[in-house]
């Protein structure tokens, strides 16, 4: 559906994106970290999970660039981060529920703080400070102490923000199909690395900034 209304009406998405950032997202990570149980045992095989992805990943991109040669700040970033957050939790929780829900939110903070620290330090851009302005980060450490504490949360304040960490959801899908209209061209080249797409002149220079 964000697909099709790209084709009809053209908007300005850095709205949308902010709402999710400092409102939807922060509610979903709170609701969804408070509702059910949640162990220390569960948190460490997440955690454990993220890093071995990570550290897989960055090997492959390791030896992809000492077998072609290859150099560009710019092509690590897109590689090693996954989309945890539009594609990830859409699916965790239609997939598993409630529980698959928790964990991918779980999943998307972890990964969303390696983003802004790990993945500002790989663009040596600086700005790091940055991850402490993130509002989803304190709404998470304040879901998890809440589990592992077994608080609960009164429903007077529970159930809206619940309604608005649900809305994240749609929006973030809405954005993905949105986005993707707005891609030049789905050609097998822009999927396939390395020399199937040309030299590695030509593939720094797509995906360079």
């Amino acid at each position: 559906m964000g697909f099709l209304f790209a084709r009809w009406k053209k908007i300005d998405l850095t709205s949308i994106t902010e709402i999710l950032i400092y409102l939807a997202a922060p509610c979903l990570a709170f609701t969804s970290l408070t509702t059910k149980p949640l162990f220390v045992s569960d948190i460490v095989v997440l955690i454990a999970g993220v890093l071995g992805i990570f550290l897989g990943v960055g090997v492959l991109i390791a030896l992809y660039a000492l077998l072609f040669r290859f150099r560009s700040r710019g092509f690590v970033p897109p590689v090693l981060f996954m989309n945890a957050g539009n594609m990830g939790i859409p699916l965790a929780l239609f997939a598993f529920g409630e529980p698959g829900l928790q964990r991918a939110t779980l999943l998307f903070v972890a990964i969303s703080i390696l983003q802004y620290s790990l993945g500002i330090y790989i663009r040596n851009s600086g700005g790091w400070k940055e991850i402490f302005r993130l509002p989803l980060i304190y709404a998470s450490f304040l879901g998890l102490l809440l589990n592992l504490l077994q608080i609960s949360v009164s429903g007077p304040i529970f159930q809206p923000l619940s309604l608005l960490g649900y809305s994240t959801i749609p929006l973030m899908l809405i954005s993905v199909g949105y986005r993707l209209r707005n891609i030049p061209s789905f050609t097998a080249g822009h999927s396939v690395g390395g020399r199937c797409c040309g030299s590695s002149g030509d593939l720094a220079r797509l995906i360079s900034p």
